[in-house]
């Protein structure tokens, strides 16, 4: 339950927590492998919760057989479980599985990914074959990982249910023009989440003298020779604000236009609906789950194979903003509404409801 630096999967699974305690009748227990996790602060300001820790064996088989006894012990009416490794009743998919990441990597570089995630490849072979003894339902947070799962393990479609997160609404003011147009982007990791992919096509934007600003989480930006190169080479420097990690994301909406998303891998993409809450366009890569809830009226998406469309993409925008910026609040207004139909509440109630 920390927040800090914590990833997409970790603030999904900390808003449903924080949704089930405020559910009537309810009792939550909360396993956890790393007492790291679990600090006396936490255990202070969440009394209501039992935290179980158990101990994390490297092997596999030994892992599921300690969790199943301490269930069979405590015999819960309900296990809902975020670790895609232990397929117990009911399972929330939150991130991809380990061979769609082995068939993305290129032919030639794919035998020595599989030789480095061959634990994870058999780990996880293993956990799906066993839920089909166990009868597990799957809730998954997008189609694409759905699709991704129902492929990759021969699971039917009938047992894998999308139910896409959900976005704290902030309070919402019409959007106002700036002389100059801010586009954001959060590249924790470059290269999965397209950090050198937007900051090229920006550059090849900047050629063409578009105008506008770029607002960029990159906590590892000094140490990315490629990011600074391309930057550089680009004379995008004028250009570009470069941030560290921010554990909060207020000031980075508040001073941001429209939001771009170019993932080569995404389960969903909570900074979708975070962007959408507060009004602002998102261009969404066709690759990233949260593209399954734009369309033409409230952002737009790029073909993630294909970089010059990313770059049409980005430039319509700029047009859209500065040519017509009647059209632009709309899909401003459009992608609030989009937003109003998301919440966490009803994500934490839909999960609860699978299996009775």
């Amino acid at each position: 339950l920390a927040d800090e630096k914590a990833g997409g999967g970790e603030i999904l699974l900390r808003n449903f927590i924080f949704e089930l305690i405020k559910m009537p009748d309810i009792k939550i227990s909360v396993f956890t492998p790393d007492e790291k996790d679990i600090t006396t602060k936490i255990i202070n300001d969440y009394p209501d919760i039992n935290f179980i820790i158990y101990k994390s064996s490297p092997y596999y088989f030994n892992y599921i057989d300690e969790i199943n006894l301490i269930l069979q012990k405590e015999n819960f009416d309900k296990v809902i479980n975020f670790n895609m490794f232990v397929p117990f009743k009911t399972v929330v998919l939150q991130s991809h599985s380990y061979f769609h990441k082995l068939n993305r990597v290129n032919k030639l570089l794919r035998p020595i990914k599989k030789h480095i995630l061959k634990n994870k490849l058999f780990a996880q072979n293993n956990a799906f074959q066993n839920s089909k003894i166990k009868n597990t339902d799957f809730i998954a947070v997008s189609q694409i990982i759905k699709n991704d799962y129902c492929k990759n393990f021969n699971i039917s479609v009938n047992k894998v249910k999308v139910i896409y997160p959900g976005v704290h609404l902030k309070e919402f003011n019409e959007i106002n023009k700036n002389e100059i147009i801010t586009i954001g982007m959060v590249a924790n990791s470059s290269i999965n989440k397209g950090g050198h992919y937007f900051l090229l096509a920006m550059g090849i934007l900047n050629l063409f003298f578009r105008k506008f600003k770029i607002k960029i989480i990159a906590p590892k930006y000094n140490k990315d020779l490629l990011m600074r190169f391309i930057v550089t080479i680009f004379n995008l420097g004028k250009n570009v604000e470069v941030l560290p990690f921010q554990k909060d994301m207020t000031d980075f909406y508040n001073n941001t236009n429209v939001v771009v998303l170019p993932s080569l891998n995404e389960a969903f993409g909570l900074v979708t609906l975070e962007a959408m809450a507060r009004g602002i366009p998102c261009i969404i890569s066709s690759t990233a789950g949260s593209s399954e809830i734009i369309n033409n009226e409230n952002g737009m998406i790029f073909k993630r194979n294909s970089f010059l469309n990313f770059i049409k993409t980005i430039d319509i925008m700029l047009k859209l903003y500065y040519t017509n910026f009647d059209r632009f609040k709309e899909m401003s207004n459009s992608a609030r509404k989009t937003a109003e139909n998301y919440s966490w509440s009803e994500f934490a109630k839909k999960v609860t409801e699978i299996n009775g």
